[in-house]
This record gives structure tokens, C-alpha cells and sequence, in this order.
């Protein structure tokens, strides 16, 4: 695979394994020079996950999917969202937070066995492995989409693949979290396939949004139609052009929540590769080595080069 550094800006070819995994990442160091290793919790999902992940890519849709397998998807992107780098690198920002402001509060619980830094990798694995079912529960209600490459370009895919958006704000509280009403969520599983899962209120927002629009039209049709005058040549432009944006408006809810089958577009290809740049941790990786994209966006946006972390105030 061909990979971009973001914070350096070099390209290099390589095996992911090599860039975007760190050996004993899942390894937890006690002081007595024993470890526990938390890897093949995750590698058991993973490897639940693989062939139904490989059923997609060969039926190029989700008819073959069961209860089961959407389940096993749930759980694996449940832990591709908590065993991050970026995930872990917020979490220890965190508590060496807590640690520099209130120096007398404990933030570990059992000092003779873990250092501190230790005792928090310990706490995110233990939680992560222990809580899965807690974590995925919020993703079996989401509406899975399938997205397919349908334009020139490539899909990018980074360390910290999973991405997180929302389009809807809620203030101090942030938008982004796997159970956030509104919540985005998509995952690269091909170098032309994108996996979605969709909050349902997305498309209760829609529905609301066409009823509004036909009323809307229906209202338009009534006035010229009362019109003594006739319609005008500016009234029949405005009704094809509002019956135009009705139309594309069913189309597109018909494919993200009856066919589940989007193809990916130019723009929405930028969108997809602009959020994988921005949660990398550090590498971005393709299938060809054309990264113009990437350093367009960093030179122009700079703070990408690191990923979102915590805003302490």
C-alpha cells in the first residue's frame, strides 16, 4: 500500500502492518516485568468480522446480511473506535490532565502493580474488551449503507479508519459519539467500497423535509392555479425547478434507506478522504500513489497535521 505521512509529508510504499500497527500496542507492562495482552480479544472480533466483510465486497451489497453478521459488524467497529491511537492518545491526554491540575487525587488505583501511564492503557483495554456489548449497543439500531466508488480518485483509508460526523451541533457537549443522535459513521472496507452506518433520525429529518417540500409545491401549484392571469413564465421555472430538488430528494433517501446502495461521487469522495486526513493519527494510505489531495488540504489546513484531541479550558 502506498502511504502519506501527514505530519512529515513524505510518501513511501509499504506494508500497512509496518505503519499503521505498533507491536505490543494491546500489551499492558506491570512493575514486576509480567505483562497481560489484551491482542487476541480484538483479533477474535477481527477475525469474526473478515468474511462478512469479504460476502460484501463479492455480493456488492447488503441483501446477505443477517441479524448475526450486522451484529458482528456493530461489534467490530465498536472496538476499531475504542482501540485507536487516536483513541488512546485522547484518553492519556486526559487523565495526564486530571493528574497535572488535581496532583493530590488518585487516578490510580493500584500503584504497586501499574505506573500511571501503564494503569490507564489497562483501564481503556479492560473497558473496551469487557464493555463491548455496552460500546456496539448503540450501532445495531443505525441503518447500514453501502457506498461505491463511481468516480475518478481513491479512497483513502488511515490508522484511525472509523470516521465520526454530524452534521447537527449541540453545543458544549460536542456532536460526535457512536450513540450522538445525527451521527455519521463510515468505514472502508475495499479500496471501492465504504461501509455506513446511519443514525434513523437522519432520515426521519429527510421524510420531514419532503412532506415540507411537496406542501410546499402543492402550495405553489394552488396559487397559480387561482391566479386570474395564468401562471407566468417566472412561476412555471420556479415549480419545475422545486419539483426538480422533490425529485432528487426521494431519490436520494430511496438509496441511503430502501436500496442502502450510494454510489460515491466526486464530492462525496472529497468529503470521505478529507475526514480520513483529519482523524489520522499520523498515515494515510491508498491504493495508488497519488496523495495530491492530501498535501493540497495540508498545506491549506495545517492543524490537520495533528489529530483532533481534547480542548482543555
Amino acid at each position: 500500500m502506498h502511504i502519506f505521512d501527514k505530519k512529515t509529508g513524505r510518501e513511501f510504499y509499504s506494508n500497512p502492518r509496518n505503519v499503521m500497527g505498533e507491536s505490543d500496542y494491546n500489551v499492558v507492562a506491570l512493575k514486576d516485568s509480567y505483562y497481560i495482552d489484551f491482542e487476541l480479544r480484538f483479533t477474535h472480533i477481527e477475525n469474526l468480522a473478515k468474511p462478512v466483510f469479504e460476502d460484501i465486497i463479492k455480493a456488492q451489497n447488503l441483501s446477505i446480511l443477517t441479524p448475526e453478521t450486522t451484529a458482528t459488524i456493530c461489534c467490530f467497529f465498536a472496538i476499531q473506535h475504542a482501540r485507536s491511537k487516536a483513541s488512546r492518545e485522547r484518553m492519556s491526554d486526559l487523565g495526564n490532565e486530571l493528574r497535572r491540575r488535581f496532583p493530590d487525587v488518585k487516578t490510580n488505583d493500584l500503584p504497586e502493580f501499574f505506573s500511571d501511564q501503564e494503569y490507564d492503557k489497562f483501564i481503556f483495554l479492560k473497558f473496551a474488551t469487557e464493555k463491548l456489548a455496552d460500546l456496539a449497543a448503540p450501532l445495531v439500531s443505525k441503518v447500514m449503507v453501502l457506498l461505491k466508488l463511481n468516480c475518478a480518485g481513491q479512497i483513502y483509508i488511515s490508522d484511525n479508519p472509523l470516521l465520526l460526523h454530524n452534521q447537527q451541533e449541540f453545543g458544549p457537549y460536542g456532536n460526535i459519539g457512536l450513540g450522538v443522535p445525527g451521527i455519521e459513521i463510515y468505514h472502508p472496507i475495499s479500496p471501492d467500497l465504504v461501509l455506513g452506518l446511519l443514525c434513523p433520525t437522519i432520515g426521519l429529518r429527510l421524510k420531514k423535509a419532503q412532506a415540507e417540500a411537496s406542501k410546499s409545491l402543492n402550495d405553489l401549484h394552488l396559487a397559480a392555479f387561482r391566479n386570474p392571469q395564468g401562471s407566468i413564465q417566472a412561476q412555471l421555472d420556479h415549480l419545475k425547478e422545486v419539483e426538480e430538488d422533490l425529485q432528487r430528494a426521494r431519490h436520494y433517501y430511496s438509496m441511503l434507506f430502501e436500496k442502502r446502495l450510494v454510489p460515491i461521487s466526486k464530492e462525496n469522495l472529497l468529503f470521505l478522504n478529507s475526514l480520513q486526513l483529519q482523524s489520522a493519527y499520523r498515515f494515510v494510505g491508498a491504493r495508488r500513489k497519488d496523495f495530491a489531495f492530501a498535501k493540497q488540504a495540508i498545506r491549506e489546513k495545517p492543524h490537520w497535521k495533528d489529530f483532533p484531541r481534547f480542548q482543555f479550558g
